[in-house]
């Protein structure tokens, strides 16, 4: 069976940068298993900071400043002063039975007073956060690996957080996700899920830092109660899945697991990490999925997650959301099926799995195509033009998309099958596509640019349309909207 070039560079890829397909063609199964190998691990290793990113400790540290530092000055500003009103309809008399004394009572001789401004501290969340997703943005324009960065897009979806929560979310996502999920995305499933328990960012997200048990020491004499989102969470989404066999008790009992987990205050000797509380945790053994955990505390989390890790339904979960990512809607049974052994077999190695997928022929048949989304998009045109375009262009087509970056709108993420082609979305990608042309038309040969990209997978049609336009602007916009580039 072939395996198509082009499919490297988009099922298995970021987009075509120019000579990527022409290197691929001679084995593209081949170039895709070796971004698997040695070339991943730059990739997936820690890499030093750059001056605009910070760790999540000092991410948090500097975003619970924050907020104390705007409380604090919320409540120191002065009284803000209130005009004399003027004297209503119902309050006025004819003038002739009014004495002059009330009438001048009645009449304002206070001019309005403008209210004093408060001076608040400014929001450090803002520039972490821009630091982050520009780093984020310009690592995948050139990306040796990209389909190890398609997989840290991947895991970072499915175990997202929202900006939109609050400045400390806000501030530590972007160490969140080169902490947790870049580090662990070719390692065991069950150190990535433990990482993602553990860290203050998904503990803040899913509000488990205020859980508390009802038996507990705090649980008995304060009216704070559980909290049962994280537990939901972690079930349905990020293991066995919302069909996955387990009940609402279950969630209750891995809720009462998750209690004494929480992210320290600013008054803390370590603030802004996570810390067990035993004083906070509801005690004594706690069932879940029919198994009884008598672990003490600290260590009864990592025996459930230990199990929920390799619970079958967790397999099947993710075997089949990942080929149905990278493959498209509906993929071969046969191919989820290898998948889940691999899973099985290896304890859970998600480099093993994806290795699984893309060396089965199965992975490589035609499948329907499915619009890029927004960030994809974006990341597409920057490597197909070998430029990167000021992140205030790209931001403002992801915010006119509503794709912002780590702004999910709930926790299930960014959907796979989600409708990015609709016609306000095309118009805007269109101006969008216009002026990334105007910036970067140059000199370029774009039919020639076309062909390299695509190759054989070029239409006819896309071909000749960029060969009439009126100038390059209008040829780069026309290959930055063809069909050969929006989709996969």
């Amino acid at each position: 069976m072939p395996f198509p070039p082009i499919l490297v560079v988009k099922r298995f890829g970021l987009g075509p940068r120019p000579g990527e397909l022409q290197a691929v063609t001679a084995d593209p199964r081949g170039a895709v298993l070796e971004q698997l190998g040695a070339q991943s691990a730059p990739v997936t290793s820690s890499q030093p900071l750059q001056p605009t990113q910070v760790s999540s400790h000092e991410a948090l540290l500097i975003a619970r400043r924050y907020q104390i530092e705007n409380a604090i000055a919320a409540k120191m500003a002065p009284p803000q002063p209130v005009a004399t009103a003027a004297p209503t309809p119902a309050m006025m008399t004819d003038a002739k039975t009014v004495l002059p004394q009330k009438q001048a009572a009645l009449t304002p001789t206070t001019a309005p007073v403008a209210p004093t401004p408060v001076v608040r501290p400014p929001d450090p969340a803002g520039p972490i956060y821009q630091g982050e997703v520009e780093s984020r943005y310009k690592r995948a324009l050139t990306s040796p690996a990209p389909l190890v960065e398609r997989l840290v897009w991947f895991w970072s979806n499915h175990f997202c957080i929202a900006i939109n929560k609050d400045q400390l979310v806000r501030a530590s996502a972007g160490a969140y996700e080169r902490e947790v999920i870049r580090p662990h995305v070719l390692g065991r499933f069950r150190d990535m899920l433990g990482a993602v328990a553990h860290h203050p960012a998904m503990q803040i997200y899913l509000d488990n830092r205020g859980s508390v048990g009802p038996n507990s020491l705090v649980g008995r004499w304060r009216s704070r109660g559980l909290n049962e989102n994280l537990a939901r969470e972690t079930m349905e989404l990020h293991t066995m899945g919302v069909s996955g066999g387990y009940t609402q008790t279950d969630v209750t009992n891995f809720a009462k697991v998750l209690t004494g987990w929480t992210v320290t205050d600013m008054e803390s000797v370590a603030p802004g990490t996570t810390v067990f509380l035993p004083e906070t945790h509801e005690p004594g053994p706690i069932e879940v999925l029919g198994k009884r955990y008598d672990e003490p505390g600290i260590s009864q989390l990592d025996h459930v997650l230990d199990d929920l890790a390799r619970h079958p339904s967790t397999a099947k979960f993710l075997a089949t959301k990942l080929a149905g990512h990278f493959i498209g809607p509906n993929p071969p049974q046969p191919l989820i099926d290898q998948m889940v052994e691999t899973f099985r077999r290896t304890d859970g190695q998600l480099g093993e799995v994806i290795k699984t997928m893309v060396a089965t022929e199965s992975a490589w048949t035609p499948q329907p195509l499915r619009t890029l989304p927004p960030w994809d998009y974006t990341v597409a045109a920057g490597r197909a033009l070998d430029v990167a375009p000021p992140w205030g262009v790209v931001e403002r087509i992801l915010n006119l998309l509503g794709q912002r970056t780590w702004e999910v709108q709930s926790p299930k993420g960014w959907d796979d099958n989600e409708d990015w082609n609709g016609t306000a979305a095309m118009l805007q990608r269109l101006d969008w596509a216009d002026e990334i042309g105007r910036r970067f038309a140059g000199q370029r040969d774009v039919p020639g640019l076309a062909r390299d990209l695509f190759g054989a997978s070029l239409s006819g049609d896309t071909l000749q349309a960029l060969q009439r336009a009126e100038s390059r602007q209008q040829a780069i916009a026309l290959l930055l909207m063809a069909p050969e580039f929006q989709r996969r």
